[in-house]
């Protein structure tokens, strides 16, 4: 049985255009003293009728951008058009319940809806073909209808169950913050500063560097090792005058709530979560990290890491078969990055229980080495969102390239977070016919150097922003 009151509770501004300002979601971003203009709410104000799907982490801001997107709207279309369903507060379980839920909204009399927006949908079982069932029955026809969900997998799968039935729909995804973002979100001054497109070579990418390296980015670079992209979380460092609630136990608090749905075992997720930690940017195979997590199980393993890069919790980095062949070797020891400071600081101070987010943030920065493997996981993560394809190639133990990314115009990388750099730290990536070496704070560069020295805030910085 549906309850529709609880549906309507959701949408204030059916009764009172106004209600949608008032949102808590709305509320809580107004107030924060980091200002800036999710990328995304451009795209979903405007978006064309058939059936989106936004995919993204658990506390990333999806459901504010959803929210910010109702106050803007209202202002162009009669609110009662607009209708917004959040699957996790109306308790339904199945498609047959979204399916319910859903006839119930665009049933309503005298309220042609043209704007549905379905939040954390992967919440309910099968919810894909709920939604094939009312596009079948020609209910969603002329509709935008926009479906949010945390679990990338189940998401896709989502859309998978309706081909044809999209009507030219795009899939959408939110991330946290990515530094270039976030250092316009601190200082909206930066955003005439900072490109909006990657360079397209190494020569151009020197000459924006040389540029930014005196666009005092370094101290932003560092809050952003704290904080990560998260919004929460960014507060907690800048704070306004509203109370934050802790970051670290609502995103820890959501990620176990996903992998309950998942049907997975916190202890064991817990385990890999430290061991992965632990490694920090080393390589690792699925045995020995059966092993030192004592789950025993490699196959296990190996389908919990992929769980985890599905829920946007790291990223995982496969060897490449060799530099002439960039593509992965599967067989071969594989790097596993957190996708986002604070979620490294997060989930570790959850897996091992004694400290806090904060004191693993501490204690991790204090230490040059376990700071650099960081440093390399952001580079990582920032690479990925950019080109994609991320692998990287080891040759012994002495001979290794970080990131080998195929679709970038400097395709080879090394990450070396030291104050001091001599010529010897570029030899790998010399004698591989040059790339770029990416330092705490040297910059050279000379335009027939096979190798450029950038500082990486200002490399992060120059990436301009994600397609």
């Amino acid at each position: 049985m549906v309850d529709f009151e609880r549906i309507a509770s959701q949408n204030p501004w059916w009764l009172d255009p106004a209600a949608a300002g008032r949102d808590p979601h709305v509320q809580e971003f107004e107030v924060s003293p980091l200002r800036w203009r999710p990328r995304l709410l451009d795209w979903v104000i405007t978006l064309p009728r058939g059936v989106h799907i936004l995919r993204g982490p658990r506390q990333v801001g999806k459901t504010t951008l959803l929210k910010l997107a109702v106050r803007e709207l209202v202002e162009k279309i009669p609110p009662r058009q607009i209708a917004y369903l959040a699957c996790d507060q109306a308790h339904l379980r199945d498609d047959g319940d979204l399916a319910d839920a859903l006839r119930a909204i665009l049933d309503r009399p005298a309220a042609a809806t043209r704007v549905l927006l379905i939040d954390e949908v992967t919440h309910v079982k099968a919810w894909g073909v709920g939604l094939k069932v009312l596009a079948d029955a020609g209910k969603l026809k002329g509709l935008t209808v926009i479906a949010t969900g945390s679990n990338s997998v189940d998401v896709r799968r989502g859309g998978e169950r309706m081909p044809g039935r999209r009507t030219g729909g795009r899939d959408l995804t939110m991330l946290p913050l990515d530094f270039r973002d976030y250092a316009i979100a601190l200082n909206p001054d930066l955003s005439g500063v900072l490109p909006e497109k990657a360079p397209d070579s190494i020569a151009s990418l020197g000459r924006v560097a040389a540029d930014l390296a005196a666009a005092g980015l370094e101290p932003v670079w560092n809050s952003y090792l704290r904080t990560g992209g998260y919004p929460r979380p960014m507060r907690e460092l800048h704070p306004g005058d509203e109370p934050v609630e802790d970051p670290a136990r609502v995103l820890v608090s959501a990620f176990v709530g996903d992998l309950v749905r998942l049907g997975r075992r916190e202890e064991y997720a817990c385990a890999i979560v430290d061991v992965v930690a632990k490694a920090g940017c080393g390589p690792v195979d699925w045995r020995n990290l059966a092993r030192d997590s004592g789950i025993g199980s490699h196959h296990t393993v190996g389908e919990y890491a992929a769980d985890l890069e599905d829920l946007f919790i790291w990223k995982i980095v496969h060897h490449a078969q060799s530099m002439e062949k960039p593509l992965p070797a599967f067989r071969k020891r594989r790097k596993i990055y957190f996708a986002d400071p604070y979620v490294l600081w997060a989930l570790t101070s959850w897996a091992r229980g004694a400290l806090t987010a904060g004191d693993i943030r501490e204690q991790t920065l204090a230490d040059p080495t376990a700071t650099g493997a960081v440093v390399q996981g952001v580079v990582g993560s920032h690479l990925a969102r950019r080109y994609g394809r991320v692998l990287y190639w080891r040759k012994g133990e002495r001979r290794e390239i970080d990131f080998v990314v195929p679709d970038a115009p400097f395709r080879l990388l090394e990450v070396k977070y030291q104050v001091r750099i001599a010529d010897r730290d570029a030899t790998v990536l010399s004698r591989a016919g040059g790339g770029i070496l990416l330092t705490k704070n040297t910059f050279r560069w000379k335009p027939d150097d096979s190798v450029i020295w950038l500082p990486v805030h200002v490399f992060l910085a120059a990436l301009g922003c994600e397609a």
